[in-house]
């Protein structure tokens, strides 16, 4: 969501460029732009066209994009899948969503563990839900423009809690980065309210 949301400021932008502006490290990063430029997905296009990423390789958003779902959802190539070429036929199928047809990220065992800190949460799904409370905490604000800490807060729990319950440090953790990656500003007179930044 946090890199589709650069285009809404920058018609292209390079790989460099979009590393520095999300902040996020470079694997995951990955992964995510990569999969959006998916030759089964394009709702990013990318040039050169090749397998590897490099910090000249630009990217722009498919304006000619369409799709007839209300609701998208795009798949997280593995390491090993880091190819914009691959057209393997392994699939992961989502009954309510549109699934991508390259093999996403098993998010099954998401709800196992509740204590997003814990150190029996591996890395990569630590990562995931990074990505998902951030993707809400983002969707909330960009609708409400304004809103003091706990109903945020308590709107992030609501819109995620089917997924996995986040513990309040967490989500204040996530709404802290959005802060220093200039998603959101606190309000100069009240610092418990928060302000979206387009």
């Amino acid at each position: 969501m946090c890199v589709l949301m650069l285009f809404n400021e920058h018609k292209v932008l390079s790989w460099q460029q979009i590393k520095t502006m999300t902040g996020i490290d470079e694997e995951t990063l990955e992964r995510h732009v990569l999969a959006l430029a998916h030759p089964k997905v394009k709702l990013l296009l990318k040039r050169p066209n090749r397998k590897n990423v490099t910090n000249t390789d630009k990217f722009a958003l498919n304006e000619q994009y369409k799709n007839q779902r209300v609701r998208i959802v795009v798949g997280v190539l593995e390491p090993k899948r880091l190819s914009l070429n691959s057209h393997n036929k392994d699939t992961k199928s989502d009954k309510d969503n549109n699934e991508t047809s390259h093999k996403a990220t098993d998010y099954s065992h998401e709800h196992k563990t509740n204590d997003c800190n814990s150190q029996d949460v591996p890395k990569k799904l630590l990562e995931i839900r990074k990505n998902r409370v951030e993707a809400a905490i983002i969707r909330i604000m960009k609708t409400r423009k304004t809103l003091e800490h706990n109903q945020l807060v308590s709107e992030v729990v609501r819109q995620i809690q089917t997924r996995f319950q986040p513990n309040l440090q967490f989500i204040k953790q996530r709404i802290f980065c959005l802060i220093d990656r200039d998603f959101l500003k606190r309000d100069e007179n009240d610092r418990k309210i928060y302000h979206y930044l387009p």
